[in-house]
């Protein structure tokens, strides 16, 4: 009898790490561009490129329709999956009405923010208010291994990535290098949870891919991640006697090493963030061009912005070769606040629902949103930036119920 028992439980096990398994494997395909890792797959279901990101979505809904089913829920799922639907109407409503659904890009832009975004934030409250807690019990080795294979890939089958002409990034086939650098901090961070006691382990698979961020010429991701474990290791070592005086101690002997070496390392360390030019590495990634741009678009109708999905392509002359088919600035808080104005941020802000859980930070879930959010200030756009809307909902809600397994110790 008690070996059904336990051959039952194991079965039981194997299901749920099979389901959330492939619920995670969904996930990361949405927000960290590994789709590559799986072409075979989709070219043997013979799903076009354009089809890709629908069909990962209505599979990680299905699997996310089993799991709420098929497992027991926290009390509070219902009214927290509600929450997350009241708090975005209103962002959803605001943005179809900025919306001029007859020009495509616009369009589809809308339908993106809602298929990817929301949904994505619906179906991970559900998934987190599962009481077995599977998703966190599973979610750190899975993309820890799903990332180690898209670096695997990218040393043993790189494509090539040439920048400006003349500067070559390392990549896999069809992931902008920018992309494969946020997986690797991503990677990294939670490296730092996986369950195995070796702290050395741990630290060392988290460096080596923060690491690697560095051959993908990646500037913002390599900045945020290092502030990433500047802030798991503070708050990780935060009770040890006089901490913060030892911490002084060690930033002014890194300042001192740096400066006594920096006529060796400044031409490297240099080259790398102003990518060999002459001007700054802002001046040189173009960012202020676009940055600019964006805050005149705000200050031109600052209450509502120029439209959804016409930065750059409203009123002057069309910015860059990519503005017939949309454009945006690589900030986040700048797009929003360009095409849908002051009330769109905030809008936008209630979606975050600003609280505790931004500033008393005690799990890895809240560090790697603040990992996200500065990602979102340097790169891509509203729609790219899905992952941020994902791991704000997983912060938020691993503070309010918390496990006990993030926690930063």
């Amino acid at each position: 009898m008690f070996a059904c028992l336990n051959y039952t439980a194991s079965v039981e096990t194997n299901i749920a790490m099979l389901i959330h398994g492939l619920y995670i494997i969904s996930l990361a395909l949405l927000i960290l561009s590994l789709s590559p890792l799986f072409t075979p797959l989709f070219e043997l279901i013979h799903l076009s490129a354009g089809m890709k990101t629908v069909f990962i979505q209505l599979f990680s809904l299905v699997v996310t329709t089993v799991i709420f089913i098929t497992k027991e829920r926290h009390k509070r799922c219902f009214s927290e999956v509600l929450s997350v639907v009241f708090v975005w109407l209103p962002f959803i409503a605001y943005m179809a009405i900025r919306t001029d659904f007859s020009d495509e890009y616009s369009s589809v832009k809308f339908w993106k923010i809602i298929f990817i975004s929301f949904l994505s934030a619906v179906s991970i409250t559900i998934i987190y208010m599962s009481k077995d807690g599977s998703f966190n019990k599973y979610f750190f080795p899975a993309v820890v291994a799903l990332v180690a294979w898209q670096l695997v890939e990218a040393l043993v089958n790189p494509a090539v990535f040439m920048y400006a002409s003349t500067i070559e990034r390392m990549t896999v086939d069809s992931v902008n290098p920018i992309w494969l650098a946020r997986a690797f901090a991503t990677a990294a961070l939670c490296c730092l949870m996986l369950p195995i006691k070796s702290s050395v382990l741990k630290i060392t698979g988290a460096v080596v891919f923060l690491a690697m961020i560095i051959p993908t010429g990646s500037r913002g991701p390599l900045l945020a991640g290092g502030i990433g474990f500047f802030l798991y290791f503070s708050i990780r070592f935060s009770n040890i006697q006089h901490i913060k005086l030892k911490m002084f101690f060690a930033t002014v002997s890194l300042l001192l090493v740096a400066l006594a070496s920096s006529s060796y390392l400044a031409p490297e360390v240099g080259g790398y963030f102003t990518r060999g030019s002459e001007k700054s590495f802002v001046e040189e990634s173009g960012r202020l061009g676009l940055f600019s741009r964006a805050w005149g678009e705000y200050m031109s109708s600052p209450a509502v912005g120029v439209g959804f999905g016409q930065y750059g392509r409203s009123g002057q002359k069309l910015l860059g070769s990519m503005s017939q088919s949309g454009y945006y600035p690589h900030n986040i808080i700048l797009e929003i606040l360009s095409e849908l104005g002051m009330l769109g941020i905030i809008l936008f802000a209630v979606i975050l629902r600003p609280g505790e859980y931004l500033y008393r930070i005690r799990n890895i879930y809240q560090i790697i949103f603040i990992v996200y959010l500065l990602f979102s200030m340097t790169s891509g756009s509203l729609v790219a930036n899905s992952g941020l809307m994902v791991f704000a909902t997983l912060a938020r809600l691993s503070y309010k119920y918390p496990d006990r397994s993030l926690d930063i110790k």
